[in-house]
């Protein structure tokens, strides 16, 4: 198991996801593979933050990816810290 991404955003209710912090660990995909992964990852965790309601926990399943995601919600609007882990090996 490998976490190749951890980010933190603000997400207000109903509105857009804006990265707060974000680290990327693209060692292990080739030179011209971590464009498009670095993409991946900040497209798709975007999406998973706006789209976990408020003070709830979910994990989605994409390609050999698991995406973990929690939207503490409350006055601070923290979405989901979403880290992205392998599950393949």
């Amino acid at each position: 198991m490998k976490i190749y991404s951890i980010s933190v955003f603000h997400s207000p209710p109903g509105g857009a996801s804006t990265p707060l912090a974000s680290y990327h660990d693209l060692s292990s995909f080739s030179f011209y593979q971590r464009g498009g992964a670095g993409e991946f990852m900040t497209f798709f965790s975007t999406t998973v933050a706006e789209r976990t309601p408020s003070g709830q926990r979910q994990s989605i399943q994409e390609q050999n990816y698991t995406f973990h995601a929690y939207n503490r919600g409350g006055n601070e609007k923290l979405a989901g810290m979403c880290s992205i882990i392998e599950t393949s090996y």
